[in-house]
């Protein structure tokens, strides 16, 4: 089965009524990093994308739409054909309503992150 087949209408995801609660929609403003958990399709024509950052455990709902290919506003992956635990350098700013706008995506591994790391300490 495709990865695109694997994911649950949100109505019928076996977490609904659970984990997925948990998940908020007032991600931060500006770029941080996020696993990517879970997925749902949404009642409009939106693919929920639930991501929890590593550092912090915090855990944000963002959405993204068929009309951009399931893919952030400025670029990214289609985010209803990549795998469940994969990391992501994410750009998120608040739309006009207030709500988080998923703005951009880029997958990166735990070795990228130590290594912006290890640069970020040396350059302080």
């Amino acid at each position: 089965m495709g990865v695109r087949q694997s994911i649950f209408g949100i109505k019928y995801h076996p977490e609904a009524e659970g984990a997925l609660l948990t998940y908020g929609f007032g991600a931060p403003e500006g770029e941080w990093v996020g696993r990517l958990d879970d997925r749902a399709w949404g009642n409009a024509s939106n693919l929920f994308c639930y991501f929890r950052e590593p550092d912090t455990g915090c855990q944000w709902r963002l959405s993204v739409w068929s009309r951009c290919s399931y893919r952030p506003y400025q670029g990214g992956p289609a985010f209803d054909q990549e795998p469940l635990g994969r990391l992501y350098s994410i750009r998120t700013a608040n739309s006009k309503a207030g709500l988080p706008k998923f703005l951009w995506a880029c997958a990166v591994t735990e070795a990228d992150l130590q290594t912006e790391f290890s640069n970020a300490a040396r350059f302080s």
